[in-house]
């Protein structure tokens, strides 16, 4: 069977176990560890706060931080935006 033991956890399936709080499993078996985390899908692990699986076999640990897109490449946040580029003249390039 299932396990939520973490507080307001879910797991639907067989063999999930979650035990992070606010967190949920739907397949067989995840285990999710992070809190306000979800797996959709089978063979997942998941040990980061707030993050989302769908699909099979990934695993997402809790030393992950930041913004990742889809591709899993870092993305830059707006507060961590680079010097904007600039012509000879030293004037900001318009965009195309």
């Amino acid at each position: 069977g299932s396990t939520a033991s973490g507080t307001n956890a879910i797991a639907i399936g067989t063999g999930n176990q979650v035990s992070g709080a606010n967190s949920g499993a739907i397949g067989d078996p995840n285990t999710i560890t992070g809190s306000g985390s979800y797996a959709l899908g089978n063979n997942n692990n998941i040990a980061a706060n707030n993050a989302f699986a769908m699909g099979n076999n990934i695993s997402i640990a809790a030393a992950r931080t930041g913004i990742r897109d889809t591709e899993g490449l870092p993305r830059r946040r707006p507060d961590q935006a680079g010097p904007a580029r600039r012509n000879r003249d030293g004037q900001p390039r318009r965009q195309a």
